[in-house]
């Protein structure tokens, strides 16, 4: 269904993306509010007429799909890490002049909310670059599952 609006159609859009989604209502089950924003989507590609959006239930349809909410939740987490990062790297310039490459390219290792927000609490306390690499050396090392100390057994 989503890719019908784009199909080539003779008579009025209004008519074609009623019956997209009408047929959706029916058929899409638990998937319907994914349909719908998908459709919505590539129906505005061809008909931007925010009156034609609407038949799909214009921003509500995608603020109640899973799939948009999940995007948008990523979207958040990955600016939320990399304002972080940057927030992070620009303290330590300001307070210790260049950062280092090495120290620059391991923070950007480092994606989990708690451990950015520890190395925020790190590079304002830190006494030199140094032992703010220290600390998020340590948090990398966290990342890592440890090693297996068990031997494989013989067969």
């Amino acid at each position: 269904m989503p890719w019908v609006p784009l199909a080539q159609f003779e008579g009025p859009p209004e008519a074609l993306l009623q019956r997209c989604r009408e047929r959706i209502d029916r058929e899409a089950g638990a998937q319907r509010e994914n349909l719908l924003a998908v459709t919505q989507v590539l129906a505005g590609l061809k008909f931007p007429q925010p009156e034609l959006l609407a038949l799909f239930g214009g921003g509500k349809a995608m603020i109640e799909s899973p799939l948009i909410r999940e995007i948008v939740d990523e979207t958040k987490q990955q600016t939320r890490q990399q304002t972080l990062q940057a927030a992070i790297e620009k303290f330590l310039k300001a307070r210790f002049g260049a950062v280092p490459v090495e120290v620059a390219a391991e923070l950007r290792q480092v994606m989990k909310a708690e451990q950015l927000d520890r190395l925020v609490d790190l590079a304002g306390a830190c006494p030199s670059v140094e032992t703010f690499r220290a600390g998020l050396q340590g948090e990398l090392a966290s990342l890592v599952p440890p090693k297996s100390t068990r031997r494989p057994k013989k067969r």
